[in-house]
């Protein structure tokens, strides 16, 4: 399990996480939005050059949630489904600077 940060704003999400063994690491920033109940990403920038959208199911579990990305076919014609556990670490707090 590699731990990663996820943000979402109200347009916008990033992560980022380290590459175990490395001094490197991975990121990805884009917009979002929900349709049909479900959150399509689209990337604008990612050290992975991941451009093609993709589909979230997120489900609210306990102190956080799980997502699980369907990720397009690959040139070989496979699909990966990866499945990820988040902890919610937001206090209720409201300021002016709230999603910059």
């Amino acid at each position: 399990m590699m731990p990663q940060l996820k943000i979402y704003t109200d347009h916008y999400y990033m992560y980022t996480h380290a590459i175990p063994g490395d001094s490197l690491g991975q990121y990805g920033i884009g917009t979002y939005r929900m349709e049909n109940g479900k959150v399509l990403e689209s990337p604008i920038d990612t050290s992975a050059a991941q451009q093609a959208p993709f589909e979230l199911s997120i489900t609210k579990a306990g102190a956080g949630y799980t997502q699980v990305i369907n990720f397009p076919a690959d040139s070989a014609g496979v699909k990966y489904v990866l499945t990820e556990d988040y902890r919610d670490v937001s206090k209720p707090v409201t300021s002016p600077l709230d999603g910059a």
